[in-house]
């Protein structure tokens, strides 16, 4: 029984070596698919999931039969839905408290050109699955950051801390304007990716998120805005 078990063990083992790139070779493998994009923020319940396409190119190097480098060059639309409000109080040279209620909706759409420099690991004992880490450099080509902002402003009694919108003196507001920017977030962007890929017969299903690690806002210094991406991507892999 032990003999049976050590034979399928290592016959297991030699599949997985079979199906992997042999070790000194490289191969190109391109790739297209959906972003599942988003922000990180300090505002809660702002920012949303907005879905994107995503299309490259990766060539790879096998530095073992289990282990290969790759580099690749991968199109990205990034960004964020916004669709949020902000509740900001405040005492004028009066002596009057004013609360100023805004709400916000709209989208940045940020395109970014990602250069992802991976590990990936080939696991032995099952057949065409790797997992994969690195870093991740993204080159911003474009972006628009669109959004309707409609507020209330108003006064509300010093010992209530209920909006009211009675005539009794206090002051009511209402306006609303559109924001239409382009150059709202940091050129280039650091990140860490990490994912899991299946390959069969040359035909690459590949999964992976990358953490933003730099602080994308331009323009207002206190938000914490970094980029979170997910992509699901199908690629073909071309041995050379």
């Amino acid at each position: 029984m032990k003999r049976i078990n050590m034979l399928v063990v290592t016959l297991a083992i030699t599949l997985g070596v079979v199906a992997q790139n042999q070790k000194g070779t490289f191969s190109i493998r391109p790739m297209a698919g959906i972003s599942i994009a988003n922000l990180s923020s300090s505002l809660d319940d702002y920012y949303h999931n907005q879905v994107g396409l995503t299309a490259g190119i990766e060539v790879e190097y096998a530095v073992s039969n289990q282990a290969g480098i790759s580099l690749g060059a991968i199109y990205s639309q990034q960004g964020s839905e916004i669709d949020g409000s902000t509740d900001l109080r405040y005492t004028d040279d009066n002596g009057q408290q004013h609360a100023e209620y805004s709400e916000y909706k709209g989208h940045l759409r940020a395109n970014y050109i990602n250069l992802p420099l991976m590990v990936n690991y080939y696991i032995p004992v099952v057949r065409g699955l790797a997992i994969k880490a690195g870093i991740q450099v993204g080159l911003r080509s474009d972006e628009r950051l669109k959004a309707d902002q409609l507020s209330v402003r108003h006064a509300y009694l010093p010992s209530s801390d209920v909006f009211t919108m009675q005539p009794s003196g206090l002051v009511a507001e209402m306006w609303s304007m559109v924001f239409n920017e382009t150059d709202v977030s940091k050129s280039v962007d650091f990140g860490i990716p990490v994912g899991l890929s299946y390959e069969y017969k040359n035909v690459t299903l590949d999964a992976r998120y990358c953490f933003g690690l730099t602080k994308t806002d331009k323009i207002l210094e206190a938000e914490d805005n970094r980029n979170r991406t997910f992509s699901v991507t199908l690629g073909y892999r071309f041995n050379l």
